[in-house]
C-alpha cells in the first residue's frame, strides 16, 4: 500500500512512518511539505492513502486536501492534527477525509486499521460512483434505442394509412414488412434487456465444466445454416467455479460475435488456454474476423455500443456488455486485443474450482 503524508516537519514525517509500519513491510511511503509538493507528488504516483497535516507552516492542510480531490475526488484521506478538536473533525469530513488523528495519541496497529479501512471505504465510493455513471449512460441509451423501432412502426402505419386511403396498394408490401422488421428488433432488444437485468439476481456457484459448455456450443454453432464453413479449435480446459448458465451465456456470446462479424471463407475460432492457477484460469477466445481499431476496444464492453450500424450488421448491442457483466458477477476479469483486419482476442479470466 502507498502513503502519501503532507507534513512541514520531517521528523513527524518519519516519527509517522515508523509508527505505520512497525515491523510490517506492506507499506510505501511518499512525503510532501508544502501543497504545490503534495500535488507533484499526487499526480505523478497512484497513491492508496494520502495523511494530511491539518496545519502547516504557511498552510492549511483541509486547502491541500482540496486540491488533492480535484486530481481524484475518491482518494483515500485522513487528516491528522497536534490537538484533539471536534470542529477540527468536522471540518476535516466536510472537506472530504474518511477520518481524523490526533498525534501521539494512537498506535501503530490503530493508524493501520484506519488506512484500511478509509482505502476500503474509497473504493467502495468509486465504485458506486462508477455504478450510477454507466447506469444513467445506459438509461438514456436504452430509452433512445427502443422508441427507435416504435418510431419507425408509428411512420410506416402513418404510410399505409395515407396510401390506403388514396387507393393506393403498391408500397404496401414494404411497409408491412418494415413494420415487421422493426417489431423483431423491439423484441430482441426487450428479450436481451431482461437477460442483463436478471444477472444482478443472487445465483449458487459451483463446479463448472468448461469442456462440456464448449462441446454444447459448437454443436450447437455447427447446425446453424449461417456457420456451416466455421471451424472451432477447442483446447482441453480445466473446470472453473461459477454459474453453469451464466458462463455458458457468456461464451455463447463470444463466439456469436466471432462468427457474425467475419467474411473469411472459413471462419475460425481457437479457444485456448492461456494459464490456470490458483487464482485464476485465464482463456482466450480467437478469430480470424474483421478485428477492429485500437481506439474502440475500450467502449465495446459499453452496453448498447455498435461499432457497425444495424443495417450492416443485426444486434442489440447488449451481447459484448452481458459478457463482463457476467465476468465481474464471477470476480474475474475480461479484456481484447485485436486489429483491424487481423481478428480479435477476447481473455476471459475466471475462479478455478475449487
Amino acid at each position: 500500500m502507498h502513503i502519501l503524508i503532507v507534513d512541514d516537519f520531517p521528523e513527524d514525517q518519519q516519527a509517522l512512518i515508523a509508527m505505520i509500519e512497525e515491523d510490517n513491510s506492506d507499506f510505501t511511503f511518499d512525503t510532501a511539505q508544502t501543497g504545490d509538493e503534495a500535488v507533484a507528488a499526487f499526480g505523478q504516483h497512484r497513491h492508496d492513502c494520502v495523511i494530511v497535516d491539518y496545519r502547516l507552516n504557511h498552510e492549511n492542510g483541509l486547502d491541500i486536501l482540496a486540491r488533492l480531490k480535484t486530481i481524484d475526488p475518491f482518494c483515500a484521506a485522513i487528516v491528522m492534527s497536534g490537538q484533539g478538536s471536534e470542529k477540527i473533525a468536522a471540518d476535516a469530513m466536510k472537506s472530504g477525509a474518511f477520518d481524523y488523528l490526533v498525534k501521539g495519541n494512537t498506535s501503530g496497529f490503530a493508524i493501520r486499521t484506519i488506512i484500511h479501512r478509509t482505502v476500503e471505504r474509497c473504493e467502495v465510493d468509486r465504485k458506486a460512483s462508477v455504478r450510477q455513471q454507466e447506469q444513467n449512460q445506459f438509461l438514456t441509451t436504452l430509452v433512445h434505442d427502443i422508441r427507435a423501432p416504435f418510431r419507425n412502426i408509428s411512420n410506416s402505419t402513418a404510410m399505409l394509412i395515407e396510401d390506403i386511403e388514396n387507393g393506393s396498394f403498391a408500397d404496401i408490401d414494404s411497409l408491412v414488412r418494415a413494420q415487421s422488421e422493426a417489431l423483431k428488433h423491439a423484441d430482441a432488444l426487450i428479450k436481451t434487456l431482461q437477460t442483463y437485468a436478471l444477472l444482478d439476481d443472487e445465483v449458487d456457484f459451483e463446479r463448472v465444466s468448461l469442456n462440456y459448455i464448449f462441446e454444447l456450443l459448437t454443436k450447437m454453432f455447427r447446425t446453424d445454416a449461417n456457420v456451416s464453413n466455421a471451424e472451432f479449435e477447442i483446447e482441453v480446459l480445466p473446470d472453473i467455479d461459477g454459474h453453469a448458465p451464466q458462463i455458458g451465456q457468456l461464451f455463447q456470446n463470444l463466439i456469436a460475435n466471432a462468427l457474425k462479424y467475419n467474411v473469411s471463407d472459413v471462419q475460425k475460432v481457437n479457444v485456448r488456454l492461456i494459464a490456470a492457477n490458483k487464482d485464476a484460469v485465464t482463456i482466450c477466445v480467437e478469430d480470424n474476423g474483421l478485428g477492429m481499431e485500437a481506439a474502440s476496444i475500450e467502449d465495446i464492453f459499453k452496453p448498447l455500443t455498435r461499432l457497425w450500424s444495424k443495417d450492416e450488421y443485426e444486434g442489440t448491442g447488449l451481447g459484448l456488455s452481458i459478457c463482463k457483466k457476467i465476468v465481474e458477477r464471477h470476480q474475474g476479469r475480461i479484456w481484447c486485443e485485436s486489429q483491424q483486419g487481423e481478428g480479435s482476442r477476447f481473455f476471459v479470466q475466471l475462479p478455478p474450482a475449487a
